[in-house]
């Protein structure tokens, strides 16, 4: 997957809304995602989702009342919050572990009002030279060592008519 550093979208538009928790990535809870719902338009929450990492959710699932009872008990099967909106696990937003100051880490709103543009598909080639590095850090030459590497191209475009249809959830000032 692709570093979340890299990625634009949805989290880094001019004029999605925001709604910040504070400083800390702890202080998430149910009602900050009730407040960034009420945060986009009216029409645009009608088929709304949650998106975020998993360890965000585990997060909030652990919160407990006074009397460290859970608040709410989580459908392992079927990922909602406790009002019944879905929520959609996926590892393009950052890990709980790695949110810093001033990030967005979850994202409400309806992906329909999203287009995504594909110009010329998916390029695939074999390159024979070249010096490619993999996740450890170690180098592996192409061409003296005898090997091959595929390497896949796509380009796209992300447009949203409506920005005010999406909210961000994140640490700081978000925006």
């Amino acid at each position: 997957f692709p570093s979340h550093d890299t990625i634009s979208g949805i989290l880094k538009t001019s004029g999605v809304r925001a709604h910040t928790i504070g400083a800390a990535f702890t202080d998430l809870d149910w009602d900050d995602l009730m407040n960034a719902e009420a945060k986009i338009v009216k029409a645009a929450r009608a088929n709304a989702k949650w998106f975020m990492n998993y360890t965000v959710w585990n997060n909030l699932n652990q919160k407990k009342d006074v009397n460290s009872a859970y608040l709410f008990q989580p459908n392992p099967n079927n990922m909602t919050t406790p009002w019944g909106r879905q929520v959609v696990d996926t590892e393009i937003l950052p890990d709980s572990g790695d949110i810093t100051a001033n990030e967005a880490f979850a994202v409400f709103g309806d992906l329909k009002r999203y287009r995504l543009y594909v110009k010329n598909g998916f390029r695939l080639e074999i390159l024979r030279e070249g010096t490619i590095t993999d996740a450890d850090g170690s180098s592996f030459n192409l061409a003296t060592q005898d090997g091959k590497a595929l390497r896949g191209v796509t380009r796209m475009l992300g447009v949203m008519k409506f920005a005010n249809a999406f909210c961000v959830v994140g640490t700081g000032t978000v925006s």
